[in-house]
């Protein structure tokens, strides 16, 4: 690991997460999803905005983006774009984007970006939300699902339905 990436381990340590309960929470609980990716993945979450659209399920994407601002992505359901401008040197968000993600609240977030993404790590982190997935584990994250290397990520979210799906609760 190097220097930077410790430094900014240590920052986003010290960055208060959205208090909210945590909880496990079962697919026909959802109301509302958020995804953190990267904008190379939109082709991989369109089956899964599709599913979420049929159960009546809000869905939000957080799209990390370093590529040219003239090329961003506009995909066909409810994004926000962070570049580079949103994030310091060590990638921890500004004060105005900590703001605007700390008061957002949703019931499952979901981080598809690599474990070594601190963009990703520093939103999830920050994203108020009931249950935290991921495909690795970091103590910021509720529920991890291994992924197999042979799926993509279409896959790993149809996993992620299989799991929320099984998950009984006290309504």
């Amino acid at each position: 690991m190097s220097l930077k990436n410790i430094i900014a381990h240590y920052l986003l340590s010290k960055k208060e997460s959205a208090v909210i309960k945590k909880q496990f929470i079962s697919w026909d609980q959802i109301s509302t999803i958020s995804i953190v990716m990267s904008d190379n993945q939109i082709r991989d979450i369109l089956e899964f905005v599709e599913a979420c659209k049929k159960n009546f399920i809000l869905i939000h994407a957080a799209i990390i983006y370093d590529g040219p601002i003239e090329k961003v992505p506009k995909p066909n359901f409810d994004y926000t774009i962070y570049t580079k401008k949103q994030f310091s040197l060590f990638q921890i968000p500004n004060e105005k984007t900590i703001n605007e993600v700390s008061t957002s609240s949703v019931d499952v977030l979901i981080n598809l970006c690599e474990p070594s993404q601190m963009k990703a790590l520093a939103l999830s982190k920050l994203t108020g939300a009931k249950c935290k997935i991921s495909y690795f584990e970091n103590p910021i994250f509720d529920i991890s699902i291994k992924m197999d290397k042979a799926n993509d990520f279409s896959g790993f979210l149809k996993q992620v339905i299989l799991y929320l799906n099984m998950i009984k609760t006290n309504k």
